[in-house]
């Protein structure tokens, strides 16, 4: 990294002047870097963790498919750093173009993979296996498809409006990022992503809604009958670190200062490690790391802590069912 970002102190000399804030934002450059690598690393061992273990890949499409797309989320944002070209207000073309595409479509993908995450805790609430005609497999294989749909179709839409609006692909001097700079597509993006996250928050709502109304009655029927609440907790939080992040986004359209447009890219570079704190500090995922332990003990561990694997009895779901409320199922896979 030394030697790429090296060209920081000589390009200091000649950048105009509003790039020389940059100059001790190069530090600042080499912080969110480093952060997103750590994330990514952790990312990357979490992915691992779901992908080998039977239990948890089974359980949680929609999370695997919100950690690859975090986990490639930081590359595009850190590709003039890659180049070297991080303080260089006109970088070449080709790279500047790529990162405009690839930044902001894989902005709303990771909005959009969010949403699908909570979609899927949603169904999980629900008292019957069909929602709108189809069943909970096929609705979970729809919200993981859904992000990456909204992904090409965003691409295509930047290479058409990037290409034919050549002089519009720039790098703004207060950030660290080329942008297509074409105010009705932004704001058309950034409106998608509010749509998106508050549609997010609203499920998230509605699902602890549904977890409150049964609240009694899982107690009785203890932790084998109850959806994963921990994991329904931690899907809302993410929003609302999310929704903060959106929330920045519309201050740099309103805004320019160099702080202003510089501090959203150091938050988006803590999501992957705020993404593997979330969801990886678990105790189903540390058990998973303890490969130490006794298969026994690590069988009777995985009875108590991976409810949401577990269907309910026909009595307890009965008994629910008979005070008109929604009993939480999983579906099969």
């Amino acid at each position: 990294m030394a030697d790429t970002l090296g060209t920081a102190s000589s390009a200091v000399e000649t950048a105009p002047a509003a790039f020389r804030v940059l100059q001790p934002g190069q530090r600042w450059a080499d912080l969110t870097f480093s952060v997103a690598l750590v994330g990514q690393a952790l990312l990357l061992l979490l992915l691992a963790t779901f992908v080998l273990s039977r239990k948890l890949r089974a359980r949680n499409p929609t999370l695997i498919s919100l950690l690859v797309i975090a986990f490639v989320d930081p590359v595009p944002p850190a590709l003039l750093i890659y180049a070297g070209e991080v303080n260089n207000p006109s970088p070449p073309f080709g790279l500047c173009f790529t990162q405009a595409v690839l930044r902001d479509s894989l902005e709303a993908t990771f909005v959009m993979a969010t949403l699908s995450l909570l979609v899927e805790l949603f169904l999980r609430t629900r008292v019957s296996d069909v929602f709108l005609g189809l069943s909970q497999r096929n609705w979970t294989w729809i919200a993981v498809a859904v992000p990456y749909v909204l992904y090409f179709t965003l691409v295509i839409a930047s290479v058409v409006l990037g290409a034919s609006h050549r002089d519009q692909v720039i790098h703004p001097q207060d950030t660290f990022g080329c942008l297509i700079n074409v105010p009705s597509f932004r704001h058309a993006v950034l409106i998608l992503e509010a749509v998106v996250i508050s549609l997010a928050l609203a499920l998230f709502i509605v699902v602890l809604y549904n977890i409150g109304r049964i609240w009694n009655t899982l107690r009785k029927i203890g932790g084998a009958g109850s959806p994963d609440v921990y994991l329904i907790i931690r899907g809302g939080g993410f929003t609302l670190f999310l929704l903060f992040y959106i929330l920045l986004n519309a201050v740099t359209l309103t805004t320019n200062t160099a702080a202003a447009k510089i501090v959203p890219v150091i938050y988006q570079s803590i999501m992957p490690l705020a993404l593997f704190l979330i969801f990886g500090l678990t105790k189903d995922v540390l058990s998973a790391w303890a490969f130490w332990r006794h298969p026994d003990t690590e069988r009777r561990s995985s009875d108590m802590i991976a409810p949401s694997d577990m269907e309910f009895s026909k009595s307890s779901s009965s008994s629910m069912m008979s005070e008109g409320m929604d009993v939480p199922v999983t579906f099969p896979v």
